[in-house]
C-alpha cells in the first residue's frame, strides 16, 4: 500500500490483504472506530466514508490516499465581509473629521483648545520682558 498525505507520497506499507479498519488499528496507538477523526480516506481515487472503513479490503498493491478533511476556511465569509465593512467605515469616519477639525497644526477656531506645543511660548526674540517676571520672590 502507498499512502499519500497532502498528495505528497510519504510513506508505503507492505502488508496483505486488510481492511482500512485494521490497518489504522495496528499503525496508529489508541484508534478506535468509534471515535470520529479529521481525515478523509480515498482508496483507488475512491472516497471511502467511515462507515465503510470496517469492510473495505485493501491489497497489497493499492493506492491509498489520506488527506485532511476540510472545515471550511476557518472564517464564515461574512465574518469577513463584516471586518471590511468596518474597517472601511472607520478610515472614512476618521478622514472625515480630520477634515472638520482642521487637521493638525493649524489655527483653532475659537471653540476647541490649542494643545500645540510650538504655540504655547509666544515669547519672541527682542521682545521686551518685564523685569519682575525674571526676579525671586520670598
Amino acid at each position: 500500500m502507498v499512502v499519500h498525505i497532502l498528495a505528497v507520497q510519504v510513506e508505503v506499507h507492505e502488508h496483505s490483504c486488510i481492511t482500512i479498519a485494521d490497518w489504522l488499528t495496528s499503525n496508529i496507538e489508541g484508534w478506535s472506530i468509534d471515535s470520529e477523526y479529521p481525515i478523509a480516506i480515498f482508496l483507488e481515487g475512491k472516497e471511502i466514508t467511515t462507515d465503510e472503513w470496517e469492510t473495505s479490503i485493501i491489497a497489497s498493491d493499492s493506492n491509498v490516499s489520506i488527506y485532511p478533511k476540510q472545515y471550511g476556511s476557518g472564517a464564515p465569509a461574512w465574518l469577513v465581509w463584516t471586518a471590511v465593512v468596518i474597517a472601511i467605515a472607520s478610515a472614512a469616519y476618521s478622514i472625515y473629521m480630520m477634515q472638520k477639525m482642521g487637521g493638525i497644526g493649524d489655527t483653532p477656531s475659537g471653540d476647541q483648545l490649542d494643545l500645540n506645543p510650538a504655540k504655547a511660548n509666544s515669547a519672541k526674540l527682542g521682545d521686551v520682558c518685564r523685569s519682575g517676571v525674571w526676579e525671586f520672590q520670598n
